[in-house]
């Protein structure tokens, strides 16, 4: 499914704010899309009603996301995937597929294995209700994301007696742009049902954010704003800690709240 044309009036009263990286780039060299590549490893939501509103008026609907481990069948199993899933699990993101380790020959990336799936047992440690960890079953994030849009559809039946026909504007960073549109085509390969919808970069949609989003970057590496599989302190080889979809939807949530405060004065 293409996305919807727009207008600002359909983010007056509902937006998601959301995040995605997919276990490989969504950069590919071949002219044909290939939505195996674009298997999502982690996601995160915030369906946020009266989102331009301060105080009790704005609303936090859904603030959940998940991390995948995927099935090998998911993405292409070639030695250019797998070289590329490997660099990326080393340096953006720490989740590596489900590989037995009887299947990979090479020490560091058994480590980086082994490293991921601690970190994934650490995580259900912590009982975060609001992270969903899969390994395998691709429907769990399917059921995931009809939970977003379920609740998007009551906010509109309980609010919205005219029942106009709209467009449901998702709102990501401009870095995660690509990944956000790729991961909905895997969606919609995988039998998702989306109402008319528009991904848009919060930086494109209110032109005035791109200098709040960098002088905010900081709270996306604050350990309170980060998932349970991406603590701060688990640092890559750029010593930094590795990239967090819920750290984004954070930062959106934060730069939302600076606006609407302006917006109020």
């Amino acid at each position: 499914m293409s996305e919807s044309p727009f207008t600002d009036a359909d983010a007056e009263d509902l937006v998601v704010f959301v995040s995605f990286q997919t276990l490989l780039s969504t950069e590919a060299e071949s002219p044909v899309e290939n939505t195996k590549r674009y298997v999502p490893v982690e996601g995160h939501y915030a369906v946020v009603a009266y989102p331009w509103c301060g105080g009790e008026k704005c609303q936090l609907l859904y603030n959940k996301g998940f991390v995948h481990s995927p099935n090998t069948n998911l993405f292409p199993q070639t030695d250019k995937c797998d070289r590329e899933w490997i660099q990326r699990v080393k340096a953006r993101h720490g989740i590596a597929p489900q590989r037995s380790y009887d299947s990979i020959v090479r020490k560091d990336v058994k480590d980086l294995v082994r490293r991921s799936r601690r970190y994934l047992v650490n995580a259900q440690n912590t009982g975060d209700a609001s992270l969903m960890l899969v390994e395998n079953e691709k429907e769990h994030l399917q059921f995931q994301i009809e939970d977003v849009l379920s609740a998007v559809e009551n906010f509109y039946r309980l609010t919205d007696s005219t029942q106009r026909e709209r467009t449901l504007i998702f709102i990501t960073t401009n870095d995660r742009l690509k990944m956000v549109r790729a991961v909905f085509k895997w969606f919609s390969e995988i039998g998702t049902r989306f109402p008319p919808y528009a991904v848009v970069a919060m930086e494109e949609f209110i032109p005035a954010t791109g200098e709040l989003l960098s002088e905010t970057d900081n709270v996306r590496h604050l350990d309170h704003n980060r998932c349970a599989v991406h603590p701060a302190s688990s640092l890559n080889c750029f010593l930094r800690p590795y990239d967090c979809c819920r750290a984004d939807v954070s930062t959106l949530l934060l730069v939302r709240r600076y606006l609407a405060e302006y917006l109020a004065e």
